[in-house]
Protein backbone atom coordinates (compact mmCIF):
# COMPACT_ATOMS: atom_id res chain seq x y z
CA UNK A 1 0.00 0.00 0.00
CA UNK A 2 2.82 2.16 0.71
CA UNK A 3 4.21 2.26 -3.09
CA UNK A 4 1.00 2.81 -4.12
CA UNK A 5 0.32 5.71 -1.90
CA UNK A 6 3.67 6.83 -3.05
CA UNK A 7 3.28 6.64 -6.61
CA UNK A 8 -0.01 8.23 -6.44
CA UNK A 9 1.04 10.95 -4.85
CA UNK A 10 4.23 11.52 -7.36
CA UNK A 11 1.82 11.42 -10.00
CA UNK A 12 -0.48 14.28 -8.45
CA UNK A 13 3.01 16.52 -8.01
CA UNK A 14 3.99 16.08 -11.78
CA UNK A 15 0.40 17.11 -12.59
CA UNK A 16 0.24 20.20 -10.41
CA UNK A 17 2.97 21.14 -11.84
CA UNK A 18 2.75 20.27 -15.24
CA UNK A 19 6.58 19.08 -15.38
CA UNK A 20 6.49 16.13 -17.41
CA UNK A 21 10.23 15.99 -17.33
CA UNK A 22 9.97 14.43 -13.41
CA UNK A 23 9.76 10.26 -13.59
CA UNK A 24 8.27 8.56 -10.25
CA UNK A 25 10.49 6.28 -8.34
CA UNK A 26 10.77 2.46 -9.90
CA UNK A 27 11.54 -0.19 -7.45
CA UNK A 28 11.27 -3.52 -7.12
CA UNK A 29 10.10 -6.28 -9.90
CA UNK A 30 6.29 -6.25 -8.72
CA UNK A 31 3.19 -5.09 -10.29
CA UNK A 32 3.37 -1.21 -8.54
CA UNK A 33 7.44 -1.32 -10.01
CA UNK A 34 5.25 -2.12 -13.68
CA UNK A 35 3.00 0.74 -13.18
CA UNK A 36 6.13 2.82 -12.35
CA UNK A 37 7.62 2.07 -15.63
CA UNK A 38 4.29 2.53 -17.45
CA UNK A 39 4.37 5.92 -15.85
CA UNK A 40 7.41 7.09 -16.65
CA UNK A 41 7.02 5.81 -20.06
CA UNK A 42 3.66 8.04 -20.55
CA UNK A 43 5.26 10.92 -19.07
CA UNK A 44 8.18 11.10 -21.63
CA UNK A 45 5.80 10.81 -24.39
CA UNK A 46 3.72 13.39 -22.28
CA UNK A 47 7.32 15.05 -22.13
CA UNK A 48 7.91 15.02 -25.61
CA UNK A 49 4.48 15.92 -27.26
CA UNK A 50 4.93 19.06 -25.04
CA UNK A 51 7.72 19.87 -26.60
CA UNK A 52 6.75 19.66 -30.21
CA UNK A 53 3.44 21.48 -28.81
CA UNK A 54 5.93 24.35 -27.55
CA UNK A 55 8.33 24.85 -31.23
CA UNK A 56 4.83 24.56 -32.97
CA UNK A 57 3.34 27.30 -30.85
CA UNK A 58 6.85 29.31 -31.16
CA UNK A 59 6.50 28.51 -35.19
CA UNK A 60 3.23 29.69 -35.15
CA UNK A 61 3.98 32.59 -33.55
CA UNK A 62 6.50 33.79 -35.98
CA UNK A 63 3.89 33.06 -38.77
CA UNK A 64 1.76 35.66 -36.91
CA UNK A 65 4.33 37.91 -36.42
CA UNK A 66 5.67 37.79 -40.57
CA UNK A 67 1.76 38.05 -41.72
CA UNK A 68 1.23 40.92 -39.65
CA UNK A 69 4.91 42.66 -40.85
CA UNK A 70 3.27 42.22 -44.49
CA UNK A 71 -0.09 43.56 -43.57
CA UNK A 72 1.22 46.49 -42.09
CA UNK A 73 3.24 46.54 -45.42
CA UNK A 74 0.65 46.30 -47.79
CA UNK A 75 -1.48 48.82 -46.05
CA UNK A 76 1.74 51.17 -46.10
CA UNK A 77 1.67 50.71 -49.73
CA UNK A 78 -1.86 50.61 -50.71
CA UNK A 79 -1.52 53.82 -48.49
CA UNK A 80 1.83 55.02 -51.08
CA UNK A 81 -0.61 53.59 -54.52
CA UNK A 82 -3.25 56.30 -53.07
CA UNK A 83 -0.75 59.41 -52.54
CA UNK A 84 0.53 58.51 -56.14
CA UNK A 85 -2.63 58.40 -57.66
CA UNK A 86 -3.18 61.55 -56.28
CA UNK A 87 0.63 63.09 -57.13
CA UNK A 88 0.87 61.37 -60.43
CA UNK A 89 -2.15 63.38 -61.33
CA UNK A 90 -1.76 66.95 -59.50
CA UNK A 91 2.37 67.43 -60.79
CA UNK A 92 2.47 65.83 -64.38
CA UNK A 93 0.42 67.89 -66.27
CA UNK A 94 2.27 71.27 -64.52
CA UNK A 95 5.60 69.96 -64.95
CA UNK A 96 5.26 69.05 -68.58
CA UNK A 97 3.91 72.95 -68.94
CA UNK A 98 7.31 73.82 -66.55
CA UNK A 99 9.16 71.89 -69.12
CA UNK A 100 7.79 73.50 -72.48
CA UNK A 101 7.87 76.75 -70.70
CA UNK A 102 11.65 75.92 -70.49
CA UNK A 103 11.98 75.12 -73.87
CA UNK A 104 10.72 78.35 -75.31
CA UNK A 105 12.88 80.55 -72.79
CA UNK A 106 15.56 78.52 -74.29
CA UNK A 107 14.45 79.86 -77.48
CA UNK A 108 14.49 83.27 -76.34
CA UNK A 109 17.94 83.14 -74.58
CA UNK A 110 19.52 82.55 -77.66
CA UNK A 111 18.52 86.05 -78.72
CA UNK A 112 20.57 87.36 -75.91
CA UNK A 113 23.89 88.96 -75.44
CA UNK A 114 26.79 86.47 -74.63
CA UNK A 115 27.27 87.35 -70.47
CA UNK A 116 23.62 87.09 -70.17
CA UNK A 117 23.33 84.18 -71.59
CA UNK A 118 25.64 82.24 -69.81
CA UNK A 119 23.98 83.22 -67.12
CA UNK A 120 20.67 81.78 -67.82
CA UNK A 121 21.74 79.21 -69.18
CA UNK A 122 23.08 77.87 -66.05
CA UNK A 123 19.75 78.77 -64.47
CA UNK A 124 18.18 76.84 -67.04
CA UNK A 125 19.82 73.77 -66.60
CA UNK A 126 19.05 73.79 -62.85
CA UNK A 127 15.54 74.21 -63.97
CA UNK A 128 15.41 71.03 -66.41
CA UNK A 129 17.63 69.14 -63.13
CA UNK A 130 14.73 69.70 -60.60
CA UNK A 131 12.01 69.52 -62.97
CA UNK A 132 13.67 65.85 -63.59
CA UNK A 133 13.94 65.27 -60.06
CA UNK A 134 10.41 65.98 -59.54
CA UNK A 135 9.33 63.49 -62.42
CA UNK A 136 11.49 60.75 -61.11
CA UNK A 137 9.17 61.07 -57.85
CA UNK A 138 6.13 61.04 -59.14
CA UNK A 139 7.58 57.48 -61.39
CA UNK A 140 9.09 55.88 -58.53
CA UNK A 141 5.65 56.09 -56.78
CA UNK A 142 3.77 55.05 -59.87
CA UNK A 143 5.96 52.13 -60.51
CA UNK A 144 5.09 50.94 -56.80
CA UNK A 145 1.69 50.64 -56.99
CA UNK A 146 0.66 50.68 -60.40
CA UNK A 147 -0.03 47.08 -62.27
CA UNK A 148 2.34 45.95 -65.03
CA UNK A 149 2.23 44.42 -68.21
CA UNK A 150 5.33 42.63 -69.03
CA UNK A 151 6.58 42.17 -72.69
CA UNK A 152 9.14 40.15 -73.01
CA UNK A 153 11.07 39.93 -76.16
CA UNK A 154 14.96 39.74 -77.11
CA UNK A 155 16.75 42.58 -75.45
CA UNK A 156 20.96 43.45 -76.66
CA UNK A 157 22.32 43.84 -73.13
CA UNK A 158 25.34 45.98 -74.39
CA UNK A 159 22.89 47.95 -76.48
CA UNK A 160 20.90 47.95 -73.67
CA UNK A 161 23.80 49.11 -71.07
CA UNK A 162 25.06 52.26 -73.34
CA UNK A 163 21.85 53.61 -73.37
CA UNK A 164 21.33 53.44 -69.76
CA UNK A 165 25.29 55.48 -69.40
CA UNK A 166 23.83 57.95 -72.45
CA UNK A 167 21.09 58.74 -70.96
CA UNK A 168 23.03 59.25 -67.41
CA UNK A 169 25.54 61.44 -68.84
CA UNK A 170 28.47 59.95 -66.89
CA UNK A 171 31.26 62.10 -65.57
CA UNK A 172 34.67 62.25 -66.77
CA UNK A 173 35.86 61.51 -63.46
CA UNK A 174 34.41 58.03 -63.30
CA UNK A 175 35.46 55.37 -65.52
CA UNK A 176 32.72 52.40 -66.96
CA UNK A 177 33.97 49.00 -67.56
CA UNK A 178 31.24 46.41 -69.60
CA UNK A 179 32.24 42.99 -69.12
CA UNK A 180 30.15 40.83 -71.33
CA UNK A 181 30.76 37.19 -71.05
CA UNK A 182 29.70 34.52 -73.48
CA UNK A 183 26.12 33.23 -73.07
CA UNK A 184 25.08 36.37 -71.42
CA UNK A 185 24.66 38.80 -74.64
CA UNK A 186 20.75 38.96 -74.90
CA UNK A 187 17.72 38.61 -72.21
CA UNK A 188 14.05 37.58 -72.99
CA UNK A 189 12.88 40.49 -71.05
CA UNK A 190 11.04 43.59 -70.89
CA UNK A 191 13.13 46.01 -72.15
CA UNK A 192 11.77 49.20 -70.64
CA UNK A 193 11.13 47.40 -66.98
CA UNK A 194 14.92 46.23 -67.20
CA UNK A 195 16.34 49.88 -68.41
CA UNK A 196 14.21 51.15 -65.35
CA UNK A 197 15.94 49.00 -62.46
CA UNK A 198 19.53 49.83 -64.92
CA UNK A 199 19.11 53.19 -64.78
CA UNK A 200 18.53 53.55 -60.80
CA UNK A 201 20.96 50.80 -59.91
CA UNK A 202 23.92 53.25 -62.16
CA UNK A 203 22.96 56.14 -61.00
CA UNK A 204 22.69 55.24 -57.33
CA UNK A 205 26.37 54.01 -58.26
CA UNK A 206 27.20 57.51 -59.73
CA UNK A 207 25.69 59.16 -56.07
CA UNK A 208 27.58 57.13 -54.06
CA UNK A 209 31.32 58.21 -55.94
CA UNK A 210 30.82 61.95 -55.37
CA UNK A 211 34.79 61.86 -56.08
CA UNK A 212 35.08 59.90 -59.00
CA UNK A 213 35.63 55.77 -59.18
CA UNK A 214 34.67 53.21 -61.17
CA UNK A 215 31.36 51.06 -61.86
CA UNK A 216 31.67 47.75 -63.79
CA UNK A 217 28.46 45.89 -65.41
CA UNK A 218 28.97 42.36 -66.06
CA UNK A 219 27.06 39.74 -67.61
CA UNK A 220 26.80 36.15 -66.76
CA UNK A 221 24.61 32.75 -66.66
CA UNK A 222 24.76 30.50 -63.35
CA UNK A 223 22.38 28.28 -62.37
CA UNK A 224 20.12 28.27 -65.53
CA UNK A 225 19.55 32.04 -64.43
CA UNK A 226 20.94 35.61 -66.23
CA UNK A 227 22.74 37.72 -63.71
CA UNK A 228 23.74 40.91 -64.18
CA UNK A 229 25.76 42.78 -61.20
CA UNK A 230 26.30 46.79 -60.85
CA UNK A 231 29.56 47.23 -59.08
CA UNK A 232 30.63 50.48 -57.88
CA UNK A 233 33.86 51.82 -55.99
CA UNK A 234 32.20 54.06 -53.86
CA UNK A 235 31.59 54.59 -50.08
CA UNK A 236 29.60 51.31 -49.66
CA UNK A 237 26.64 50.82 -47.03
CA UNK A 238 27.24 49.55 -42.94
CA UNK A 239 24.93 46.37 -41.84
CA UNK A 240 21.63 48.53 -40.85
CA UNK A 241 21.88 49.86 -44.32
CA UNK A 242 21.77 47.30 -46.14
CA UNK A 243 19.13 45.12 -43.79
CA UNK A 244 16.90 48.13 -44.99
CA UNK A 245 18.09 48.99 -48.58
CA UNK A 246 14.62 47.45 -50.19
CA UNK A 247 12.50 48.92 -47.38
CA UNK A 248 9.69 51.62 -49.25
CA UNK A 249 11.04 55.01 -47.71
CA UNK A 250 14.01 54.14 -46.70
CA UNK A 251 17.04 56.45 -47.35
CA UNK A 252 20.42 57.97 -45.92
CA UNK A 253 20.55 60.08 -48.59
CA UNK A 254 19.76 64.61 -47.42
CA UNK A 255 17.85 64.83 -50.63
CA UNK A 256 15.92 61.23 -51.31
CA UNK A 257 12.52 59.56 -51.50
CA UNK A 258 14.02 55.87 -50.04
CA UNK A 259 11.73 54.63 -53.34
CA UNK A 260 14.36 53.93 -56.35
CA UNK A 261 15.75 50.34 -54.80
CA UNK A 262 11.93 49.18 -53.81
CA UNK A 263 11.05 50.38 -57.21
CA UNK A 264 13.86 48.20 -58.03
CA UNK A 265 12.75 45.34 -56.06
CA UNK A 266 9.48 45.19 -56.99
CA UNK A 267 9.98 45.56 -61.12
CA UNK A 268 12.97 42.57 -61.03
CA UNK A 269 10.57 40.63 -59.07
CA UNK A 270 7.60 41.41 -61.54
CA UNK A 271 10.29 40.29 -64.45
CA UNK A 272 10.06 36.71 -62.16
CA UNK A 273 13.51 37.88 -61.24
CA UNK A 274 15.29 39.11 -57.68
CA UNK A 275 17.90 41.07 -56.58
CA UNK A 276 20.52 41.24 -54.02
CA UNK A 277 23.40 43.38 -53.03
CA UNK A 278 26.89 43.05 -51.17
CA UNK A 279 27.92 45.80 -49.68
CA UNK A 280 31.04 47.13 -46.65
CA UNK A 281 31.44 50.56 -45.54
CA UNK A 282 34.10 52.28 -47.79
CA UNK A 283 34.75 49.38 -49.88
CA UNK A 284 31.81 49.75 -52.63
CA UNK A 285 28.73 48.09 -53.53
CA UNK A 286 27.69 45.16 -55.92
CA UNK A 287 23.57 44.70 -56.49
CA UNK A 288 22.89 41.49 -58.61
CA UNK A 289 20.18 41.17 -60.82
CA UNK A 290 19.33 37.66 -61.38
CA UNK A 291 16.86 36.81 -64.03
CA UNK A 292 15.05 33.29 -65.92
CA UNK A 293 16.14 32.53 -69.26
CA UNK A 294 13.78 32.19 -71.60
CA UNK A 295 13.68 31.49 -75.12
CA UNK A 296 12.32 34.79 -76.65
CA UNK A 297 11.38 32.81 -79.37
CA UNK A 298 8.43 31.06 -77.54
CA UNK A 299 7.57 34.22 -76.40
CA UNK A 300 6.33 34.84 -79.67
CA UNK A 301 8.15 38.81 -79.03
CA UNK A 302 9.74 40.82 -82.22
CA UNK A 303 13.51 40.97 -81.27
CA UNK A 304 14.97 44.69 -80.48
Amino acid sequence: MRKIFRLRRELIEVGERRDFSKRVREEGNDEISDLAKSANWMLSSLERSSEELKRYAAHLEELVEEQTVKLREKERLAAIGETATTVGHDLRNPLQSIINIAYLMEEEVSSLPPDKREVLAKWMKRLRDNVAYMDKIVSDLQDMTRPLRVERREVRLERLFMDVLDDLKVPGNVRVNLKINPGAEKAATDLLILKRILHNLVNNALQAMPDGGRITIETSVSGGHLEIRVEDTGVGMDEETLRRIFTPLFTTKAKGTGLGLAVCKRLIEELGGDISVKSSKGMGTTFTLSLPIYDAGEQGKQAQ
